[in-house]
């Protein structure tokens, strides 16, 4: 189930999205309320997590022109701020606005989880990497084991670099025959958030959607890197 964040403060962006990312959640990012807007328009999304304060569109204005977008139809987004603005009556504020659940900033891991589990019940969190083909067939062998999961850290990080140098040279045929092959190699071992990372920047229609993929690919990887470990 893909979360879809509204937040326009970057140090904050980097905060929440790591945090989705440590409980297994995958996620999207809006830099304000008027793009996050045009993102949930396309129905790829479960949940929005959306800051109260931000300029042009602020979480309540976002809030109340989803739902009335929503109006007579079938589909409800589950709607939770998140908010610095420990005043009183500010809970009540957002629910006024069309919201379902109330956050308030430093968001605690567990309470993260929590919450979106709440309105996401069915959602799995996983982890960064399960075991996939390649430890099955090696399990036996720890050392060709590591050789080869070595040789998957090289390989993908200088397909990484390629990818982001045929989004900067304007080629989306390359750039996509990359992100295919990243998503390709990352099924093989396992790395469950980068081959998703990677086929939504196949899918990607849009120059700032195939960025916000790229990004996700590289933290995605980076993760793997400094916290996966084998024999």
């Amino acid at each position: 189930a893909l979360i879809l964040v509204a937040e326009d403060n970057p140090v904050n962006q980097q905060v929440i999205l790591r945090q989705l990312d440590r409980l297994g959640f995958a996620a999207e990012l809006a830099g304000d309320g008027a793009e996050a807007l045009e993102l949930w328009k396309t129905g790829r999304h479960a949940l929005l997590l959306t800051d109260c304060q931000m300029p042009e569109m602020d979480g309540f204005a976002l809030a109340a022109a989803v739902r009335e977008t929503e109006r007579g139809g079938d589909r409800r987004t589950p709607i939770v701020a998140l908010t610095a603005n420990a005043l009183r009556g500010e809970a009540e504020r957002c629910l006024a606005a069309g919201m379902d659940d109330y956050l308030s900033k430093p968001v605690e891991l567990a309470t993260l989880r929590r919450v979106v589990l709440r309105w996401l019940p069915e959602s799995t969190p996983g982890p960064a990497l399960r075991e996939g083909p390649l430890h099955d067939a090696f399990a036996d062998d720890p050392v060709m084991l590591r050789t080869l999961f070595d040789e998957f850290l090289r390989g993908t990080r200088a397909l990484l670099d390629g990818l982001a140098e045929a989004s900067r040279q304007g080629d989306p045929q390359a750039a996509h025959a990359i992100a295919r092959e990243i998503a390709d190699s990352a099924a093989m071992v396992g790395a469950v958030r980068l081959r998703a990372a990677g086929r939504d920047f196949v899918k990607s229609g849009e120059p700032n959607h195939a960025a916000r993929a790229l990004a996700r690919m590289e933290e995605s990887f980076r993760e793997i890197e400094s916290r996966v470990t084998l024999p």
